[in-house]
């Protein structure tokens, strides 16, 4: 429209309803042009979010402008719906310990109250304009709750669309609001557009609620603020020397006040005065001198005090006494340098850094070591090498692949590729997401198992050609064999690889189950074996149905030829052993407890003499007088316990040297809770065990370590100055000339280079003299620390390597952060491409090897063990002489199924995807479906043969077909043939289209009356229309058929014929051509008349 139009209205005009509607959208437009160029969008008033209960929020009553100049208007009877804030909170709607954002906006609907019909049609009297909340920060998007009133969506809501942010709700752990959990502060308000003036001058006063100024504002004079001045930008101060009094900057721990310049001290004392405790997260540089406690420190670091500290640097010969270049301390060699090598708990030394013992690290968070400094294609460096001659027994990661490498005599035994997150066993650069060059062998496969076997899923024999090694046959499954004599013939062994899991199972469930033979001799010998009984939880080894050995597995009681024992070993004839165990009373007449001796010849297993015990000797010298070890069997409760019961007991020793020296060992000592290790009764370790303390030398120590003589330790907390008389903070360094085998720089230290890129850099490698402890240790204690980078290749790439996360005790192998390979250490679980496997072996992805070992039980859904694919009445999969039945045991076809098929594929690239192929060939006669599909049955409801359906996804240019039909080649061809109606609510595009009409399919035929022809012709009434369905709303010409006559209309009045009306046509036009023949007789018999006349 080039002009605006306003509707005019004259006396005895007949409106219709877009007269009436131009009305409102003239007034509305103006409306809107009005308030979205003079208002900015935002909350007008009102519209307060409060809590109204701990899962219920309430809005009061206001208005909004959204940026299209829609009025969003709460009424005081419009609330918030009662279940806005308990939408599924307790499921999987909105998370607990989170903030999400109420906003609310525009949106319009028709009442069912406002409703009515019109015709067939429903029509509504008024259209409600009422507000729609949307709750932003949802972990997902759920529209039209609650009536329809409320959307809830995930991620933040967006600051420059329609949406009006009112207030963000911070929930608790329960999900629930609190009483402050409400911040009104954070939405926008709305306020008046003021155009761009080159001079705007007010002499009075700018009395406003809401003031908003979207330029620059430049104030040539003061600006008085009687109230608060809240910025939300950056202020920046161009003079701050005239603020008088007090400044107070920021109202709340995480507001930042930005220096970009020097801050000066204008102080008398010359000096910056800090009057509280300062902290800095950054580093603090200091050019001059500091002094602690100290007004003019003469040193960099000057403390008038102790100085404690965690860690010290400088070559620490004045603090030690040991000259710089070598750390030892006579024979005990803690910590020991020798040309360039450094050895810890040692002083024989075969690396860079030799540890006799474990390393920790205390950051739980950090990686415990980088691979690389920096870059991406460094060489091949092993990160774990057996030791200095075997360097390729371990573990190497190739920087060029991203691969990590377990090797022996460097042949690869485990990669895991971080980019590509691929594993490969004994292979170096696998193709799948897991490929072994050898043989797998697992507990359990899953997967359809066609790559597994080389068989197709849904074969009907399983037969490799003459060696039959699996063959099916009549129902029958034989291995290795295809002479068959029971559901299952194995010609050879069968072995179970996983040594825990059930070798067989007897009954699927159930209690009561029938007596069943386990092992049987032969079909004709059934009762020759072992038979479970499940009445009675009895294990029966019976010969000719009569039991030799029974085993009650609920009882816990054995029979020797009765099937009922009543004690736990009960034997219906003679035993005969080499051996008995117990207190032989009723077995050899001799009383319990009197003074004989259990002894088995020169063994001496078990020997009593005079009141003690001796076990693997017959020397006593103690109550109980053990030749060998003590194993406790329970792994949780206490080995021993000191005493009976009590809190003033006595002193007791533990462990003393041996009866005569009672005083030397540990005795426990329980008043004052002490643990003392002594010899000759003077104590040499305390430890206290209610007060938490440690003594050496000492039995009540008085601080958490106190040490009665001379303590030496390879290192001190602490500033030592008391030790060494060393002044604190020496500027040293630890260094040997031109080898810097140890050397400091900005906290970190270097051990072979003073090029260092994290807190420890070694230049070489890292021995362990103890083949049996740790390496390193992940964590300092506890439980639920943050996951850990283990190895990570360089600070800049952190994830990649291996990761430790202790929640769920998860070691990952990733790329990019993203999981190549995990291993459950407490699931005992492997996934390959997941970090969450549930199975022993999870891959997600291929897995490609040479050879799979197993029952391939989870692969083929098929149970280890089952004698054909059937599960008793159901059947759910069956195999019958080559046949396969899926809900059928007597498949006629290939593959016939009873129940639902579905199909789904995706395509890749630009290939062809098929959801269902069905091709059927041959030269032979005879009827051929490709595809046969049949619905019946019911009495109510629809049946689709065949539904079709095709979606193109926003791509314009696509050519989608919902059912694509084509036929060639035949005397008559049909893409489609249809017996019964055909129903298009859509356009039908053709070349040539053909109603059937052959006198062999009519009867009753009878000529049309031109009467009824013409009669049926005037009732046409042509009209113009759109469809309802049709988006584009093309315009189309036709008939009503709910209008037409009855002569061409359908029985249900919803369809018409062409050809009916055509016929019609025909009829009447035949008939104006007839008389039209005759008018033309008559007009040229009148001619000649005239002309005769005029001569």
């Amino acid at each position: 429209m080039k002009y605006i139009q306003r509707p005019n209205y004259f006396t005895s005009q007949f409106l219709l309803e877009k007269d009436f509607n131009d009305e409102q959208t003239y007034h509305r437009d103006m409306r809107l042009r009005h308030n979205s160029l003079l208002h900015e969008w935002g909350v007008v008033e009102g519209l307060k979010v409060t809590r109204a209960e701990p899962k219920k929020i309430a809005v009061s009553e206001g208005m909004a402008i959204d940026k299209y100049g829609r009025e969003i208007i709460l009424l005081p009877d419009c609330t918030v719906p009662d279940t806005i804030n308990t939408i599924n909170l307790d499921v999987d709607v909105l998370e607990a310990n989170t903030t999400i954002e109420i906003t609310v906006i525009y949106d319009e609907i028709k009442d069912d109250g406002d409703e009515v019909a019109v015709g067939n049609d429903k029509k509504y009297t008024r259209t409600s304009e009422r507000p729609k909340f949307v709750i932003y920060g949802s972990k997902t998007s759920k529209d039209n709750l609650q009536d329809g009133n409320v959307d809830v969506k995930t991620g933040f809501a967006p600051t420059d669309d329609n949406v009006i942010l009112l207030a963000q709700v911070t929930l608790d752990n329960n999900g629930e609001v609190t009483e402050n959990a409400v911040d009104n502060s954070v939405r926008k308000l709305a306020g008046a557009k003021l155009s761009n003036l080159d001079n705007l001058e007010l002499d009075g006063t700018i009395s406003a609620e809401n003031l908003n100024l979207t330029g620059n504002s430049t104030i040539d004079g003061d600006l008085t603020v009687n109230g608060n001045l809240e910025v939300k930008g950056d202020v920046i101060a161009r003079d701050t020397e005239h603020i008088v009094g007090d400044v107070s900057l920021g109202d709340a721990d995480n507001h930042e006040v930005k220096v970009t310049g020097v801050i000066r001290s204008g102080h008398s004392s010359g000096a910056l005065r800090v009057d509280d405790g300062l902290h800095t997260t950054g580093p603090l540089t200091v050019d001059g001198n500091v002094g602690i406690g100290k007004n003019n420190p003469t040193e960099k670091l000057e403390v008038a005090g102790t100085v404690k500290a965690t860690r010290f640097e400088g070559d620490g010969s004045g603090l030690t006494g040991i000259g710089a270049g070598k750390w030892s301390d006579g024979g005990s060699n803690g910590i020991y340098y020798n040309h360039g090598n450094v050895g810890i708990g040692t002083n024989s030394t075969y690396a860079e850094l030799t540890v006799n013992g474990s390393i920790g690290f205390a950051n739980g968070t950090a990686p415990m070591m980088y691979i690389h400094q920096s870059g991406t294609s460094n060489a091949p460096r092993p990160i774990i090498a057996h030791s200095p001659r075997y360097r390729n027994w371990g573990v190497e990661y190739r920087d060029q692949e991203d691969i990590m490498v377990f090797q022996g005599s460097g042949q690869p035994v485990l990669s895991v590729g971080l980019r590509y997150k691929k594993v490969g066993i004994g292979i170096t650069n696998p193709t799948e997401k897991l490929e072994v060059d050898g043989t797998v062998k697992a507990t359990k496969f899953e997967g359809d198992g066609s790559g597994l076997t080389g068989i197709s899923a849904g074969g009907t024999k399983w037969s490799d050609g003459s060696n039959n090694s699996i063959y099916y046959n009549h129902g029958n499954v034989g291995i290795c064999t295809n002479r068959t004599y029971a559901e299952l013939t194995v010609n050879g062994s069968i072995g179970f690889a996983n040594g825990t899991a059930p070798m067989m199972y007897i009954h699927q469930s159930g209690k009561n189950n029938a007596p069943r033979p386990i092992i049987a001799h032969s079909p004709s010998h059934p009762n020759w074996g072992v038979e479970y009984r499940d009445h009675g939880d009895i294990m029966v080894f019976q010969g000719s149905g009569e039991p030799v050995l029974s085993v009650g597995l609920g009882s816990k009681k054995v029979g020797i030829g009765t099937n009922n024992p009543r004690q736990k070993l009960e034997v219906a004839g003679t035993v005969k052993a080499t051996r008995f165990e117990g207190d032989g009373s009723g077995l050899t007449g001799i009383r319990a407890g009197a003074e004989t001796k259990w002894s088995d010849g020169s063994n001496n297993s078990i020997y009593y003499n005079n009141g003690n015990v001796g076990i693997g000797t017959n020397s006593t010298y103690a109550e109980l007088t053990v030749n060998g070890s003590i194993g406790f069997a329970n792994g949780t409760a206490p080995m021993m316990y000191i005493h009976q019961s009590g809190t003033n007991n006595a002193s007791r020793p533990i462990i003393a040297h041996s009866p005569r020296y009672r005083n030397w060992g540990v005795e426990y000592r329980e008043h004052g809770d002490l643990m003392v290790f002594q010899g000759s009764g003077e104590p040499v370790l305390s430890v206290g065990l209610g007060y938490k303390k440690v003594g050496i030398g000492i039995t009540n120590p008085t601080e958490k370590l106190e040490v009665a003589g001379t303590v030496k330790a390879t290192r001190f907390v602490g500033d030592g100055s008391g030790l060494t008389g060393i002044r604190a903070g020496s500027e040293t360094k630890w260094s040997d000339g031109s080898n810097n085998s140890i050397y400091y720089n900005h906290g970190n230290v270097g051990i072979g280079t003073n090029s260092t890129y994290a807190e420890l850099t070694v230049n070489g490698s890292i021995g362990f003299a103890n083949g049996t402890a740790p390496m390193m240790y992940i964590h300092q204690s506890a439980r639920n620390n943050a996951s850990r980078p283990i190895i990570a290749h360089s600070p800049s790439h952190r994830n990649w390597g291996v990761e430790y996360r202790e929640h769920g005790d998860l070691i990952v192998f990733q790329g990019s952060g993203e999981p190549v390979l995990s291993v459950g250490l407490g699931s005992k679980k492997v996934g390959i491409g997941t970090n969450n496997p549930r199975q022993k072996l999870e891959v997600a992805g291929t897995v490609k090897a040479t050879r799979f070992e197993g029952d391939g039980s989870g692969l083929t859904g098929i149970s280890a063990g089952g004698t054909k694919w059937s599960d008793g009445g159901s059947n759910r999969i069956y195999y019958n002489a080559g046949n396969v039945g899926i809900g059928t045991n007597n498949p006629t076809q290939k593959l016939e199924v009873a129940g639902s098929v579905k199909a789904i594929a995706t395509n890749t690239g630009n290939r062809t995807a098929y959801g269902v192929q069905s091709v059927v060939g041959g030269n032979r006669n005879g009827t051929k479906f490709g595809l046969y599909a049949q619905a019946t049955g019911g009495t109510s409801g629809s049946r689709f043969g065949v539904y079709g359906r095709a979606d193109a996804h926003n791509n314009t240019s696509a050519i989608v077909y919902g059912v694509y039909g084509r036929a060639r080649g035949g005397k008559t061809s049909y893409a489609g043939y249809f017996d019964g109606n055909a129903n298009v609510t859509g356009h039908l595009t053709y070349r040539t289209i053909g109603q059937v009409s052959s006198r062999e399919l009519k009867e009753n035929i009878n000529t049309l009356a031109i009467e009824d022809a013409i009669e049926t012709l005037e009732g046409l009434n042509p009209v113009q229309f759109s469809y309802k369905k049709d988006h584009q709303k093309e315009t189309h010409i036709g008939f009503i058929a709910e209008d037409v006559p009855d002569l061409v209309a359908s029985h249900d009045r919803k369809t018409l014929s062409p050809m009916d009306i055509v016929a019609v046509l025909t009829k009447v036009v035949k008939e104006q051509n007839n008389t039209i023949s005759l008018l033309m007789e008559k007009v040229q018999t009148l001619e000649q008349k005239t002309q005769s006349s005029a001569f």
